[in-house]
């Protein structure tokens, strides 16, 4: 699975602006601290069955970016140590795109972690 296969299996399954309203509440209630995990207890349902739908292990999530680039990192495990993610934050996150990082709406972004 690429991060194109992985964006459609969210598109399908997630609704963007939920996952955008769940990460600015994150966001302001833990701050900005980069690289803090947040509980998987926290993590919206609908990300935590995506990982079973998608084959993968996890997810995982933690804190990124600092001041108005801040975002939550979801990630999720697939073999032979391949993986995908979607980083959320608010509208005005803006990240430079490639193969391994594709914008999905403004401020949800679809990533490779390998190559990010």
């Amino acid at each position: 699975m690429g991060p194109s296969e992985f964006g459609d299996l969210v598109k399908s399954e997630l609704n963007p602006e939920l996952l955008r309203q769940w990460a600015v509440r994150q966001l302001e209630s833990e701050g900005n601290g980069q690289n803090r995990p947040v509980p998987v207890s926290q993590l919206p349902p609908e990300l935590t069955a995506l990982g079973a739908r998608g084959g993968g292990i996890g997810p995982q999530a933690n804190f990124g970016g600092s001041d108005d680039q801040s975002h939550v990192r979801v990630f999720w495990g697939f073999s032979f140590g391949n993986g995908y993610g979607i980083l959320i934050g608010r509208t005005n996150l803006n990240l430079p795109t490639n193969r391994f990082c594709l914008r999905w709406v403004p401020g949800l972004y679809f990533i490779d972690p390998q190559h990010r």
